[in-house]
C-alpha cells in the first residue's frame, strides 16, 4: 500500500503515546484523527500528513506546528505536540467540538447578526495575536474558522489550519491561500502582509452576514479581475445587521492595504460592541442614562452614517462658543445636531438643552422656549432675554442647541446677549442661513454620502416590511440619486413601500416633490412633506431672488456666472450678489471645477420646485429659448478644430446644458450644438454623439452642417468597418463637389485610420497623398498618419524622421499632440527603446487623460503594458492592461478589447496560468470573430496552439499554429508571420523530448538571438515561454 492512501486504523499507535479512535476528516495536506493520550488520558486531534512526504509539503507542514506552538491564545487551536513515526509527519492539538464556520454558513446560509457579533471579534483578536508573535495566517476562510461548543450553550471561536502560515523572515511570495478570500496585492503578486490576512478576515465575515462570498465567478480569469478592480458590493444595506459591524467589516475590505486597519485595530473597533446588537437595547440604556444628566435631548433612532460629520461639529463644539449647521431643508441638520448633543451631553455641567424654535417668531419666543427646556420659571421683571441670560451664567458649562432659527435670524444677537452674558456657554445652531454673527463657525451640511442614503432607505425599507433582495440594489442605488441623497426624501419615499415595489418607485421618481407628499406622522407639518420643506424656503426669498432662481431652473448639472446673467437677469440687481444671497440661505451651491472656475448649482428637488415657479408665471418658454440660443452660440465659440484644455474642459461641465439646448432647438441648429461638442465626445462617448445626431438629422435642411454631421458619426464609429468606409467615402466626394477641401481632407483622415487598423498599406498611401493635395494645412495631422504608415510597412527610419517633424512642428495643438506621441511611442517600442518608449506613453496617457479622450486611451494603456511586458515587468503590464480593458468595454471598443484579452492572454502563458490563458485568448477569438478587420487574429490561435503545446497536445498545436501562419501569409503581414514562426519554433522543444540538455540550450538561445536581432516588442514573451517549455522537459542552467 503506498503512503499515500495509508489510512491508520483504531486502536493503531502513535510513538507510544497516541491510539488512534477514529477518523474525524481529510483535508489539502493530511488526515485528522481523534486520538487518545493515554498518559495523560485525554483526546487529542492528531493530523497526520498523508501525502507523499516531498521537501515542500513536509516543509509546509512542519510550518504549521512551529507557528501554532508560537502562539498561546483563546481564539487560536492548541498544538501539544509533533513529531515523526513509521515515515509519517504529525502534529497533535485541541480537539475540538462542533462545525466551522463554512459549515455554519452552508447549513443557514447567513449566520445570525448577534452570533457574528461574538465570532468576528474572537477572530480579529486571534489574528492579532498571531501577528504580534510574527505568524501571518494566509489562508482565512469560513472552513479555517472552528466555532467549538463548551460546557453549557457557550461557544468559542478558533482559528485552525496554519499549513500555509509564514513566520517572520520568511520572504516567499508564492501564491497560497484560498482564491475567493485572497486579497487583490496578492493576485499582484506583491507577497503576503498583516494587512492581506485582514482582507481575508473583512471577506469571511462579509461571506458570514451576507451569505454570498462578495467577488464570485466561475470563470478565473473573471474572478481575478473582480477582485482586483471589480466594484466592492456594500454589505451596509443588510438592514438586520449592525451598523457598526458592517463598517467594520467594509473597512477590511479595501484594496488599499496601507487603508485597512491592523487586526489590533479591527479588535479594538469590535470588542466594545460585543454583545451589544440589540437596538432596542441601547436606546433603554440611553434613556436609563439620561435621568442621570441635566438634559431634555430626545433619545431617537440610531443616526445612518455621518461619522465624518459627527467628528466634524463635535470637534468644532469644543473649541468654538457658537457653531451653526447650515443647509437646505430636510437635509438632516436636527438629526445631526442631536447626536452631537447626546454624545456631549456628559461634558456640560449646566445640562445639554434642545430647543425647538420653529414656531418662534420674535425675540421673547426664543427665551421662552430655552426657558421651557431648562426648567425655568420666568417672571414678569426683567426682561424675558436677561431672565435666561442670568441662568445661563449661574448654570456653569451649558450647551443649547437652538434648532430650526432660520426665520429668526433678524434677533441672532440674542444669542450673541446669551454669550456674552455666560462664558462658559456653548451653543449649537441648526439654520437654513447663516446668522453672520462676530465668532459664528460656519459648518454647511450636504446631502448624505451614497452608500449611507441607501443604508438609510434598505432600513426603512425593511421596517416597513419589505423583502429586501439584491436585485434591489440598483433600484435602490437610483432612488436615493433621484432625492439628491436628501434624508428626508429618502425616509418619505420609503414610506411609499406600503403601496408599490422598490422598482416601481425607482420608476416613478422623475418628479420627487409630485412624488413625495405622504405625510409624515410623528413630524411638524413644514416637514411633513417636501413640498411643505421648499415651500418654507421659497416663501423666506425676495421676489428678485425667487426670479433668478426660477430662471436657473433652466440649468442642467450647474452654470457659470457669465451664463446666469445672460439667462437670469433682466438689467435690475445684480445676478451675482443674488447669486449669493441665495446661497447664504441655502438654495444655491457655489463650487469650482478641476479648471478652477466657479459653478453654481442647486439640489434636484429645487430645481423642479423652481421649474414649476417659472411655469407658473408664464416665463418658462422664454427662458428656455434664451437659454439654448446663449449654449449653443457659447459652444461653437469654445470649441473648434483642436480646441485647448481648458476650452475642452468647460466644454465637458457644460454638456448637459448644451443638450438641454440641443433638445430644445430647430434641428439645424440642434446640430451645430452637437457638432460643438464633437472634441468632448466623440473620444469620451461616442454613443451619445451617434445617438443625438441621429435623433435631428433628418429634419436638418442646411447641406454644410449635415455632411459635418455625418462626419462626426463616421468618425465616432471608428471608421474600420465596411459600412462606415463607405459613408466616408461619400462624404469626401460630397465635400468635394461642394468645394470643401479641409472637409473632404477630414474624410481622408478618418479613412486613413481605418486603412491602418486593417493594414491596409497601399489605400493608406494614395490617401495621404490626396489629402495632402487637397488640403496642405492638414500636414501636421497627416505626418502622424505618415509615420504610422511607415512603420507597418517596416521603414522604421522613415517613419521617426516623420514623427519627429510632427513633434517639431504642433506647437499648442493638443489633439495633434496626442496622435503624435502615440505615434512616437509605438516607434519606440518596435525600436525597443525602453527608455523613449516608456517616456512618450507616459506623456501621452497622461494628454488623454486631460483631453477626456477615452477612446484614445485604450490604445495607449495597451501599448504602454508592451513596453512593461518588454522589460519583465509583468505586474505593471497586467496593471495596465486591466485599465484598458475596463476603458475599452466601457466606451464600446470591440477592437480595443480584442487586443487587451488577447496580451492578457500572452502574459497569463507565459507566466504558466494555462488556464487563465485560455480563457483569454478564447474572448479574444471570439471579439474578433465580431469585427470586420482584426490583424491579430492569427497570433492568437498561435498562442492557442503554444498553450496546446505546453499541455501535451503536440498535434493540435502543430495544426493551429500552422493555419495560423499560413492566414499571415495570404495576407502579406510579415510582422505576424515573423511572431507565429517564433512560437512554432518552439515546437522544436516539445518534440525533442529525447533531446540533451546541450541541444535545449542550442534552440532555445537560437530563439532568443532571432527575437533580438528582429526588435520584436513581444521578444521577452517569446524568450520566456521558450524558457519554460524547456524547463518543463528537462532541467535546465
Amino acid at each position: 500500500m503506498s503512503q499515500a492512501s495509508r489510512i491508520l486504523r483504531p486502536g493503531h499507535r502513535i510513538d507510544d503515546r497516541y491510539a488512534i479512535v477514529e477518523m474525524l476528516g481529510a483535508g489539502a495536506m493530511g488526515v485528522v484523527y481523534r486520538a487518545r493520550q493515554e498518559r495523560l488520558q485525554r483526546d487529542v486531534a492528531l493530523k497526520v500528513l498523508a501525502l507523499p512526504p516531498s521537501p515542500d509539503l513536509v516543509a509546509c507542514f512542519e510550518r504549521e506546528g512551529i507557528a501554532l506552538a508560537k502562539l498561546r491564545h483563546p481564539s487560536i487551536v492548541d498544538v501539544y505536540d509533533a513529531g515523526e513515526h513509521e515515515g509519517l509527519a504529525w502534529l497533535a492539538m485541541e480537539l475540538l467540538a462542533g462545525e466551522t464556520l463554512g459549515d455554519a454558513i452552508r447549513r443557514s446560509t447567513q449566520l445570525d447578526p448577534a452570533e457574528l457579533a461574538e465570532i468576528a471579534p474572537a477572530l480579529a483578536e486571534g489574528i492579532a495575536a498571531a501577528h504580534a508573535a510574527g505568524v501571518l495566517h494566509r489562508d482565512l476562510k469560513p472552513d479555517n474558522v472552528f466555532i467549538a461548543s463548551a460546557s453549557g450553550a457557550r461557544k468559542t471561536t478558533k482559528i485552525v489550519d496554519f499549513g500555509v502560515a509564514s513566520l517572520a523572515g520568511d520572504r516567499s511570495e508564492e501564491f497560497v491561500g484560498t482564491l475567493y478570500y485572497s486579497p487583490p496585492e496578492i493576485l499582484a503578486e506583491k507577497g503576503w502582509t498583516p494587512a492581506a490576512d485582514v482582507w481575508s478576515l473583512g471577506v469571511t465575515l462579509f461571506h458570514a452576514a451576507a451569505g454570498a462570498r462578495p467577488f464570485q465567478s466561475d470563470s478565473l480569469p473573471e474572478l481575478f479581475e473582480l477582485i482586483r478592480t471589480g466594484p466592492i458590493p456594500d454589505i451596509r444595506h443588510i438592514a438586520s445587521l449592525p451598523s457598526w459591524l458592517a463598517d467594520s467589516i467594509m473597512a477590511c475590505i479595501v484594496r488599499e492595504p496601507t487603508a485597512r486597519p491592523t487586526a489590533g485595530e479591527l479588535a479594538r473597533m469590535l470588542r466594545p460592541r460585543r454583545g451589544s446588537v440589540s437596538v432596542t437595547t441601547e436606546r433603554l440604556a440611553l434613556q436609563e442614562a439620561q435621568k442621570e444628566l441635566r438634559t431634555n435631548i430626545p433619545v431617537v433612532e440610531p443616526l445612518v452614517g455621518r461619522a465624518r460629520e459627527v467628528a466634524a461639529v463635535s470637534g468644532a463644539i469644543a473649541g468654538e462658543r457658537l457653531v451653526s449647521l447650515i443647509g437646505p431643508g430636510g437635509t438632516g441638520k436636527t438629526r445631526l445636531a442631536l447626536e452631537v448633543a447626546r454624545q456631549e451631553a456628559t461634558s456640560y455641567r449646566g445640562g445639554a438643552w434642545y430647543c425647538d424654535l420653529t414656531a418662534s417668531r420674535t425675540p421673547d419666543d426664543i427665551a421662552e422656549v430655552v426657558a421651557s427646556a431648562m426648567g425655568l420659571a420666568l417672571v414678569q421683571e426683567p426682561e424675558p432675554i436677561q431672565q435666561v441670560g442670568s441662568a445661563l451664567a449661574s448654570r456653569g458649562g451649558c450647551l443649547l442647541l437652538l434648532d430650526n432659527f432660520e426665520q429668526l435670524a433678524a434677533y441672532a444677537s440674542v444669542i450673541e446677549a446669551w454669550l456674552d452674558r455666560a462664558p462658559a456657554l456653548r451653543v449649537l445652531v441648526t439654520s437654513r442661513v447663516v446668522l453672520r454673527l462676530n465668532g459664528e463657525h460656519v459648518i454647511e451640511i450636504e446631502p448624505q454620502a451614497q452608500s449611507d442614503a441607501e443604508r438609510l432607505f434598505a432600513e426603512r425599507a425593511v421596517r416597513a416590511g419589505v423583502q429586501l433582495r439584491a436585485e434591489d440594489a440598483v433600484s435602490i442605488s437610483s432612488i436615493v440619486k433621484s432625492v439628491d441623497n436628501i434624508p428626508l426624501a429618502i425616509e418619505l419615499a420609503a414610506a411609499r413601500l406600503q403601496a408599490m415595489s422598490i422598482k416601481q418607485l425607482a420608476d416613478r421618481l422623475d418628479e420627487p416633490l409630485r412624488m413625495l407628499s405622504a405625510q409624515r406622522r410623528g413630524t411638524s407639518s413644514r416637514q411633513s412633506t417636501l413640498r411643505a420643506v421648499v415651500d418654507a424656503s421659497w416663501n423666506a426669498l425676495t421676489a428678485e431672488e425667487q426670479q433668478v432662481l426660477a430662471r436657473c431652473s433652466v440649468f442642467v448639472g450647474g452654470w457659470s456666472l457669465e451664463a446666469a446673467e445672460a439667462i437670469a437677469g433682466d438689467g435690475g440687481a445684480d445676478v451675482l450678489d443674488l447669486l449669493q444671497s441665495l446661497k447664504d440661505q441655502s438654495m444655491v451651491r457655489i463650487g469650482r471645477d478641476d479648471e478652477g472656475e466657479v459653478r453654481f448649482s442647486m439640489l434636484a428637488v429645487l430645481r423642479e420646485y423652481a421649474a414649476e415657479r417659472l411655469s407658473f408665471v408664464g416665463e418658462a418658454d422664454a427662458i428656455r429659448a434664451r437659454h439654448a440660443k446663449h449654449m449653443i452660440g457659447w459652444a461653437e465659440r469654445t470649441t473648434g478644430f483642436d480646441p485647448d484644455f481648458a476650452s475642452r474642459a468647460r466644454l465637458r461641465s457644460e454638456i448637459p446644458n448644451v443638450l438641454a439646448a440641443v433638445d430644445f432647438s430647430e434641428p439645424n441648429a440642434a446640430l451645430r450644438g452637437i457638432l460643438a461638442l464633437e472634441p468632448v465626445l466623440g473620444g469620451h462617448n461616442p454613443f451619445l454623439l451617434i445617438e443625438r445626431v441621429g435623433r435631428v438629422l433628418g429634419g436638418a435642411s442646411d447641406e454644410l452642417v449635415r455632411l459635418r454631421a455625418k462626419l462626426a458619426v463616421a468618425r465616432a464609429s471608428a471608421g474600420a468597418n465596411p459600412k462606415e468606409t463607405a459613408e466616408l467615402e461619400a462624404i469626401a466626394a460630397e465635400a468635394s463637389r461642394l468645394g470643401l477641401p479641409g472637409l473632404a481632407a477630414q474624410a481622408l483622415i478618418a479613412l486613413n485610420d481605418g486603412d491602418l487598423a486593417r493594414s491596409d498599406l497601399a489605400k493608406l498611401g494614395a490617401r495621404i497623398e490626396e489629402a495632402m493635395r487637397i488640403a496642405p494645412a492638414m500636414r501636421p495631422i497627416l505626418v502622424t498618419q505618415i509615420a504610422s504608415w511607415h512603420l507597418r510597412a517596416g521603414r522604421l527610419d522613415e517613419a521617426l524622421a516623420a514623427i519627429e517633424e510632427a513633434l517639431a512642428g504642433l506647437g499648442g495643438a493638443a489633439d495633434l499632440q496626442l496622435r503624435a506621441y502615440r505615434a512616437a511611442a509605438v516607434i519606440a517600442i518596435n525600436l525597443r527603446d525602453h527608455e523613449r518608449a516608456d517616456r512618450h506613453s507616459t506623456e501621452a496617457i497622461g494628454l488623454a487623460e486631460r483631453l477626456g479622450d477615452r477612446r484614445m486611451l485604450v490604445s495607449l494603456l495597451n501599448n504602454h503594458a508592451l513596453t512593461k511586458i518588454d522589460l519583465g515587468q509583468l505586474a505593471q503590464a497586467k496593471d495596465l492592461l486591466h485599465r484598458g480593458l475596463r476603458t475599452a468595454r466601457e466606451t464600446g471598443q470591440k477592437g480595443g478589447e480584442a487586443y487587451i484579452t488577447g496580451n492578457l492572454g500572452m502574459v497569463s502563458a507565459v507566466e504558466g496560468d494555462l488556464p487563465a490563458a485560455r480563457g483569454y485568448l478564447g474572448a479574444t477569438v471570439r471579439l474578433a470573430s465580431e469585427l470586420a478587420a482584426f490583424p491579430g487574429r492569427a497570433i492568437m490561435n498561435a498562442w492557442l496552439g503554444w498553450i496546446s503545446a505546453a499541455e501535451g497536445r503536440v498535434d493540435v498545436a502543430s495544426e493551429l499554429i500552422g493555419q495560423a501562419l499560413a492566414s499571415v501569409r495570404d495576407i502579406g503581414d510579415a510582422r505576424s508571420a515573423r511572431t507565429v514562426e517564433l512560437l512554432g519554433r518552439q515546437l522544436d522543444l516539445i518534440r525533442a523530448r529525447s533531446c540533451e540538455p546541450e541541444e535545449a540550450r542550442r534552440i532555445v538561445e537560437d530563439v532568443e538571438r532571432d527575437v533580438a536581432e528582429g526588435r520584436r516588442s513581444d521578444s521577452f514573451l517569446t524568450r520566456l515561454a521558450a524558457r519554460r517549455v524547456a524547463l518543463s522537459l528537462r532541467p535546465f542552467g
